[in-house]
């Protein structure tokens, strides 16, 4: 009696195709979990610029402003500037995929770390799925996120 062979796959190849489809699911899950955290990194980056600037005009004794770009926004970039509009350090880039809008462009630090003159204000940056909100209170300078 003569064995037929029936059309399909063998379990080797199965194997190498299961072991293809998880390699190329490890590649692309953390690409996509980067870009829901991309608007949290860039929030946490900015805080931590707007306490440097407020650092060095209390360090300094004269006034350090940080200044988002273009003016009128949406925000693309921001500088870090001392009294004599001199830029302190590099320009920062808000990353694509992250919309930054603020109720002021320009967030300027006293020798005493109060920030606008006492005016409360906040930066909001919008990602594929997450909004955060860096909130700057006025009268003590203090940034944080929420």
């Amino acid at each position: 009696m003569k064995m037929q062979s029936k059309p399909g796959f063998t379990l080797m190849e199965v194997l190498m195709v299961v072991v293809l489809l998880g390699i190329f699911a490890l590649i692309a899950v953390p690409r996509f979990a980067n870009v829901k955290k991309l608007s949290y990194t860039t929030a946490r980056e900015l805080v931590g610029d707007l306490r440097n600037t407020r650092s060095l005009a209390i360090n300094t004794g004269v006034s350090h402003y940080l200044k988002l770009l273009p003016s009128g926004g949406p925000y693309t970039e921001y500088k870090i500037f001392d009294k004599d509009d001199n830029q302190i350090g590099d320009t920062q880039i808000i990353p694509d995929g992250v919309t930054c809008t603020a109720t002021t462009d320009t967030f300027s630090f006293n020798y005493l770390g109060s920030c606008n003159n006492g005016s409360d204000d906040s930066i909001t940056l919008v990602g594929e799925s997450e909004t955060y909100t860096v909130y700057i209170t006025g009268i003590t300078g203090r940034a944080y996120i929420q």
